[in-house]
């Protein structure tokens, strides 16, 4: 592990049988070994409560903790997550095991994050048990009278009108097609249902080791769809996700972008840990390509340009039996002397070469964002107005009703409560409050000047072997420009360029697909390569007046109580709100 270059292992994720190895008997001997060995290893540790799947002799002796397809057959042990996530026996157990862990390990030196059970609602996303049934009824009536769930399910048609809550039932096998609105609903109860799992399974850890943080593994991607990520990620100390390309599409590099961009966005912009992804050929699709040459790089790359402050790999060793056995590894079966191995190596060397340009003390680790959407946009100004306060939610509300009745760009970043900095080198690029950046535009930092001072400006220091000797990173510096900075309102359109050391004023319009070279004056409009003032948008008097002003400045619900006088160019009424 160490000639990897490991640093971090997830360990114990499916050990619950090991651990606990009959009713209350346990075994935690080997576990000591392993993160003790770890630590001795300078490796640290994402140690998991061991609650992904039941032990047999759990579910021998509590067969009805077993879920309940929608067919009605209960399934059975042999497998994994083999539990109802409404079972009073498995959570319960499942709450005991986890406290008995944390307090084990809460103090252990190796322990660095705990990893909640794993990959919820993976297999058994559903469960169509009567106990799910009643509680199914119980999430309905905080939610609707019966008069109310009636109109919401459209239950005239097809003569499904519900008369007693008792006849309401999970959506199971019927004739013919189900009613829409009773899945969609049984949907988010189940989203619900685990996360409410999840939460009391984090709480136990928190209680016991509060500075130590606590996640569980998303699974945002082409291959599940079942949980309400939106939710869950307000409820994680830390976002981590698991990604798996689909091995037969030769675009898979596009949803790989994808996945991870929503990822960032559930994140909220800070850094997020890929918890799994794997080497090579998975073992689960229909057809199982191994990864082409590079192809481990490039996905391990693209997922950390894309906010991730760490990428894991499933597994470390390929399994020796099991029904992963054909799951690829960092060590695979065939040892050190496998192009896979050699591949792992040489990444290790390669993120130590841009580990400066990943700031790990930074809480937005990308840079340009783009929101794919309506339907993306709308969800992340609803998640912003569950959290928000009281006094910000009017204001979001007028956003989310904006965005929901046209959004007239199709590709845009909106910066609206915050500021944001984003270090660089020792340059930064700063973004203004009720920034839009539409899709396509750059930003040049200082790090991408040459020395010009010289005969040549080709970078020869960069690539060592003895180049590097004799360069004067002084001759460097002195290209370097400063800070880039966006001001307040500031609208950069498509594809436009803004170099190094540019400032552009509150209130500016850069057009599209111009090269931005000077400082762009407040209220201006500039375009063309370099960029030039095609006009000002208001007379001089009145720029003095906005600039004095400054709404973007205020409280948001102060914004919000007068965006006619923003929107509508009332001067006169903005200062009467100053």
């Amino acid at each position: 592990m160490k000639r990897s270059g490991v640093n971090l292992v997830s360990v114990g994720i499916f050990a619950w049988a090991r651990l606990e190895v009959a009713d209350n008997r346990f075994d935690f001997g080997w576990l000591d070994q392993v993160l003790d060995q770890l630590h001795e290893g300078g490796i640290r540790v994402c140690l998991a409560n061991a609650t992904a799947s039941p032990p047999p002799w759990l579910t021998a002796a509590n067969p009805d903790m077993l879920p309940v397809r929608a067919d009605g057959v209960r399934l059975s042990h042999g497998s994994r997550q083999e539990y109802c996530p409404t079972s009073p026996v498995y959570r319960d157990r499942a709450i005991a095991l986890t406290e008995k862990i944390a307090l084990r390990y809460g103090e252990h030196p190796a322990l660095a994050a705990w990893h909640v059970n794993n990959e919820y609602g993976c297999h058994v996303s559903r469960c169509y048990c009567d106990r799910c049934a009643e509680v199914f009824r119980d999430w309905l009536r905080a939610r609707y009278d019966l008069d109310g769930l009636n109109r919401a399910w459209g239950t005239d048609f097809w003569s499904q009108h519900y008369s007693a809550w008792e006849q309401v039932l999970p959506p199971r096998v019927t004739p013919t097609y189900q009613n829409p609105s009773q899945v969609l609903d049984f949907a988010r109860f189940c989203s619900d249902a685990l996360l409410d799992l999840f939460c009391a399974e984090r709480d136990v850890l928190s209680d016991v080791t509060p500075d130590v943080p606590v996640t569980t593994n998303f699974m945002v991607g082409w291959t599940f769809k079942a949980l309400n990520y939106w939710h869950w990620a307000a409820e994680v100390d830390f976002v981590a996700n698991d990604h798996y390309t689909r091995a037969a599409d030769p675009e898979r590099h596009v949803e790989l972008a994808l996945s991870a961009d929503l990822v960032r966005g559930l994140s909220r912009g800070a850094p997020w840990l890929l918890m799994e992804h794997s080497t090579s050929a998975v073992n689960w699709q229909p057809r199982n390509f191994a990864k082409l040459g590079g192809e481990l790089r490039r996905n391990s790359f693209s997922h950390l340009a894309r906010g991730a402050d760490g990428t894991l790999f499933f597994q470390w060793r390929q399994s020796a039996a099991g029904a992963e056995r054909f799951h690829s590894a960092m060590l695979p079966h065939g040892g050190t002397l496998t192009r896979k191995w050699q591949e792992v190596a040489q990444l290790t060397v390669q993120f130590d070469v841009v580990q400066n340009l990943v700031r790990r003390d930074s809480t937005r680790a990308a840079l340009v964002t783009q929101m794919f959407g309506l339907e993306y946009m709308a969800r992340t100004l609803q998640r912003a107005y569950r959290a928000a306060a009281d006094t910000q939610r009017e204001s979001i509300r007028s956003q989310i009703e904006k965005v929901i009745a046209g959004h007239s760009e199709a590709v845009m970043r909106l910066r609206t409560l915050d500021p944001g900095t984003y270090p660089f080198i020792g340059d930064r690029l700063i973004i203004g409050r009720f920034c839009a950046i539409a899709e396509g535009a750059r930003f040049i930092m200082n790090g991408a000047n040459h020395a010009m001072s010289g005969f040549s400006t080709y970078p020869f220091n960069i690539f060592g072997h003895g180049w590097e000797h004799g360069f004067d990173p002084k001759t460097w510096s002195q290209e370097v420009r400063g800070d880039t900075v966006l001001g307040n309102d500031v609208w950069i359109a498509m594809d436009a360029v803004i170099m190094p050391g540019v400032t552009v004023g509150h209130g500016a319009i850069v057009a599209a697909k111009s090269v931005v070279t000077h400082d762009v004056p407040a209220y201006a409009i500039v375009a063309g390569n370099a960029a030039k003032v095609v006009k000002m948008r208001f007379d001089d008097r009145t720029v003095r007046r906005l600039l004095a002003v400054a709404w973007w400045n205020w409280p948001v619900d102060k914004i919000g109580r007068n965006l006619n006088a923003i929107r509508g160019a009332d001067i006169s009424g903005l200062e009467a709100a100053v």
